[in-house]
C-alpha cells in the first residue's frame, strides 16, 4: 500500500508490475522513453497483457480490487508495447500525461470487475504517423452485481487523440468491448479527435432485463472530430449484436466535425 514512484526515468527493458492488490498507488513526474520493441501482438481478449506498467491482481474477486491509482504528469514516449495496463481496480486517475508513438494501446483496462470513478483527463495520445490500436481500450468495464465496487463512472475529458487505429474490430481512439451489465456511465467531453481510423466504440452488451434494471449512460458532447472516420464516429454494437442487447443510447449532441479537407461538416445524420 501507499507506493509512490516519482521523478524517475525508465528506458530499454524497464517494466513495472504488480500482481496483487494495490492501494493508494502514485506514479508521477516520470519519464518513460525508448523502451524495448513490442514482442506481443495486439489482441482483443486477454485479461493480462505485456505492458510497461501492469497492475493486474491475480485475485479476481471484486473485494480484492486495487483502489485509488494515480498516474499523473508523466511522459510515455516511444513505448511500443502497451503503455499502461490496469485490471480489477476501483478509482483510477490518469491525468496530464503525454503518450506518444505507441503501437498497441496507450491505456488498457482489463477485468474482471472495475468500478468507481475513472478520470482520464488532460492527456495527449499522439502518434507522429498513424499507428497504434487505441488511445484508451476497455477490455471489460462495469462493477459487480453485488455492489462490492461502486458504480462505474468513466470521465474522459480535455484529451487529444491523434493518428491511431487499425483495420480490426475495437480499434480507434476509444474502444470498449465487454460491459458487466450492472450499470455504467461514460462522460466523453471536450476532447480533440484527429485522424483516427474510427473514433468511439462503446459496446453495451446486456440482457433486456439488466438494461431495464441498471442504467447504461453515455454522453459524448462538445468534442471536435477532425477527419472522416473509416466507418463510425460512435457505435454500441457490432454485426452480431441487436438493438435489444445493445441499444443505441449514446447522446452524441453538440460536437464539431471537419472532413479531410478541413471543411466543416454540418449535415451528419444518425445511421
Amino acid at each position: 500500500d501507499n507506493i509512490k514512484i516519482v521523478g524517475l526515468a525508465f528506458t530499454e527493458s524497464a517494466k513495472i508490475s504488480a500482481r496483487f492488490t494495490v492501494t493508494n498507488f502514485e506514479f508521477a513526474f516520470n519519464n518513460v522513453y525508448n523502451t524495448a520493441v513490442a514482442t506481443s501482438t495486439w489482441t482483443v481478449t486477454p485479461l493480462e497483457v505485456n505492458a510497461f506498467m501492469s497492475i493486474y491482481n491475480t485475485n479476481s474477486l471484486a473485494s480484492a480490487a486495487s483502489k485509488n491509482l494515480y498516474i499523473t504528469n508523466n511522459r510515455f514516449h516511444n513505448v511500443p508495447e502497451y503503455n499502461v495496463s490496469i485490471a480489477r481496480a476501483e478509482n483510477v486517475v490518469i491525468q496530464d500525461n503525454s503518450f506518444r508513438n505507441f503501437t498497441r494501446d496507450a491505456v488498457r483496462f482489463d477485468g474482471g470487475f472495475n468500478g468507481g470513478l475513472y478520470l482520464i483527463t488532460k492527456n495527449e495520445f499522439i502518434n507522429d504517423t498513424p499507428t497504434g490500436y487505441n488511445g484508451v481500450y476497455f477490455r471489460i468495464y462495469g462493477a459487480d452485481s453485488a455492489g462490492v465496487l461502486s458504480s462505474h463512472r468513466i470521465e474522459i475529458t480535455h484529451n487529444v487523440f491523434k493518428n491511431m487505429g487499425q483495420n480490426v474490430l475495437y480499434s480507434g481512439a476509444i474502444s470498449a468491448r465487454n460491459y458487466q451489465e450492472f450499470g455504467a456511465e461514460f462522460e466523453i467531453m471536450y476532447n480533440h479527435f484527429e485522424n483516427t481510423l474510427n473514433y468511439i466504440f462503446l459496446r453495451n452488451n446486456a440482457t433486456a432485463v439488466n438494461h431495464s434494471n441498471h442504467l447504461w449512460i453515455a454522453n459524448i458532447n462538445h468534442n471536435a472530430f477532425i477527419g472522416l472516420p473509416d466507418t463510425y464516429y460512435s457505435r454500441t454494437k457490432h454485426e452480431t449484436d441487436t438493438e435489444t442487447t445493445n441499444p443505441s443510447l449514446i447522446n452524441f449532441d453538440h460536437n464539431y466535425f471537419e472532413d479531410n479537407a478541413g471543411q466543416t461538416i454540418t449535415d451528419l445524420v444518425p445511421l
